[in-house]
């Protein structure tokens, strides 16, 4: 069996589970920062 055809599945299953365990926190992140802006952008919408 080449190595390829086992390693490069590996690769890509593992790098996706990395990138799906590092996304669980951004959303605690982000949240604060969208509410923000959006309230940034009310706020400047109203003063006109």
């Amino acid at each position: 069996m080449n190595i390829f055809s086992i390693g490069f599945p590996l690769t890509l299953v593992l790098g996706m589970w990395i990138f799906w365990v590092g996304l669980a926190d951004i959303l605690n992140q982000y949240q604060p920062l969208a509410t923000d802006a959006l309230q940034f952008l009310r706020d400047l919408a109203r003063a006109r």
